[in-house]
């Protein structure tokens, strides 16, 4: 399942998503969506192996600052079921 994360202050790299999202299971993929100019879109997509692992992250960080910033994120299904 997809996972989208918003609201993300522009200096957060993919590594950074990557390192706060692996805690709740293994990614199949993670990337910090940008503009054709190479800046960050302020968003990332995560893909998890499972429901469960999706679930936890999403019930565990939305609503947080954990990658800093002034707004909290927005994390949730990119595509619910």
């Amino acid at each position: 399942p997809k996972v989208f994360a918003g609201q993300l202050p522009f200096e957060v790299t993919t590594a950074d998503v990557q390192n706060l999202f692996s805690q709740y299971g293994e990614l199949r993929s993670c990337q910090v969506v940008c503009g054709p100019d190479g800046r960050s879109k302020g968003c990332a997509m995560i893909m998890f192996n499972s429901w469960t692992q999706a679930e936890l992250a999403i019930e565990g960080e939305n609503n947080t600052t954990h990658l800093g910033g002034s707004k909290p994120m927005v994390v949730k299904f990119a595509d619910p079921p």
